[in-house]
């Protein structure tokens, strides 16, 4: 049953609103501090998330009477998208978890309140409306659902309702799980010119794995400075997760990377400044500045291969030492550049192939 209170005057109440949104929308936001504009975001959001409860209501209200067919239509969905500014698949959406929102009355409750957005009642309401087995199962501990869903972000409190629902209905979740995995693909095309299209659809497993994992090296290439491009300007959101695909992608393949590029420089960079003024690099020298990692693997002899770089230009010294030694026999100008040469690159080659055999042999191995 609903719980709104009953106006006399619902158009009435409908404008007050209306001017008062209105005013807010009006507000010049370039105009306040960082410290309001801070505490403005999530107000706004409050307010999204009565508006979007008192939807739900009027939605469900709608369908459960069928007065879309008052006016031709053979859905409340397609009455919805036809008069207002939604599309089809939002106006479905909207009518699904309306349809659930009429049994799930303390979530309604928290949505009425402005505690709980959109995003989460739409995945209480698809937990409860897998099967009627779920249905039941969620009336019984929605309470406990809802407290779950709330202290999480909504990408945790999904995964944490589909646990409930394979737990509450195994049988309607290892259905629901065939049909998931028999849609997962990914497709990979080339242009004439050479660049990628890049378009699938993953699994929720895979989707966590790899989310999680983009998201870890996304901040990994921002701590090592590579959030910006050679004229420093700030890459956007979608060049830092293309960055971080091909980051991971080399990582998987023990190839080397720009992150581990960028952090051999600026160990190197430690090392030949400490040997121009006469000291010698301390233990916190050889820490990478921003992720806390050692950088010492490197002069460890793992199965020989150290010792066998040794004549090589990987040895102890360095890369850049023995790079400046040939290039000064040489004449090379570029020797004190920071950009790592061919040199510099079949090091850290060679570092990374043993770091990826001493992984694999403690069982670490990704």
């Amino acid at each position: 049953m609903f719980g709104p209170l009953v106006e006399t005057d619902p158009v009435g109440q409908r404008e007050s609103a209306e001017t008062v949104l209105r005013r807010l929308a009006e507000l010049d936001v370039g105009e306040l501090s960082e410290a309001d504009l801070a505490g403005h975001l999530p107000g706004l959001y409050r307010l999204k998330n009565l508006i979007d409860a008192a939807v739900v209501d009027a939605v469900g209200v709608f369908d459960g009477r069928k007065q879309h067919t008052l006016g031709g239509a053979w859905t409340t969905a397609g009455w919805l998208a036809a008069r207002v500014d939604v599309s089809r698949a939002h106006a479905s959406t909207m009518v699904k978890v309306a349809r659930q929102a009429r049994h799930m009355d303390l979530s309604m409750d928290a949505a009425r309140a402005g505690d709980l957005g959109f995003d989460k009642l739409q995945a209480l309401a698809a937990a409860r409306g897998v099967s009627e087995t779920t249905a039941k199962e969620f009336d019984a501990d929605e309470a406990r659902l809802l407290d779950a869903v709330a202290r999480r972000n909504v990408e945790r409190g999904a995964r944490a309702l589909r646990n409930w629902v394979a737990a509450a209905d195994p049988d309607a979740d290892d259905v629901a799980h065939q049909d998931r995995d028999a849609k997962r693909k990914v497709n990979l095309s080339t242009s004439m010119e050479g660049m990628g299209f890049l378009d699938g659809l993953l699994t929720s497993e895979a989707n966590a794995v790899i989310g999680s994992e983009l998201e870890a090296i996304i901040e990994d290439l921002h701590r090592n400075g590579l959030s910006v491009d050679a004229q420093g300007n700030r890459l956007t959101a979608a060049q830092m997760r293309h960055d971080a695909f091909i980051e991971m992608a080399q990582r998987a393949g023990a190839s080397s990377t720009i992150v581990e590029i960028r952090r051999g420089a600026k160990r190197r960079a430690r090392e030949t400044a400490a040997a121009r003024d006469g000291d010698t690099v301390d233990d916190a020298a050889t820490t990478d500045d921003f992720g806390g990692e050692d950088l010492t693997d490197g002069a460890t002899d793992l199965n020989g291969e150290a010792a066998a770089d040794r004549g090589t230009g990987c040895d102890d010294a360095g890369p850049a030492a023995s790079a400046a030694t040939t290039g000064a026999a040489a004449g090379d100008p570029d020797t004190t550049r920071d950009t790592p040469d061919d040199r510099t690159r079949e090091c850290d080659h060679r570092k990374l192939r043993r770091g990826s055999r001493r992984r694999r042999e403690g069982g670490l191995h990704r």
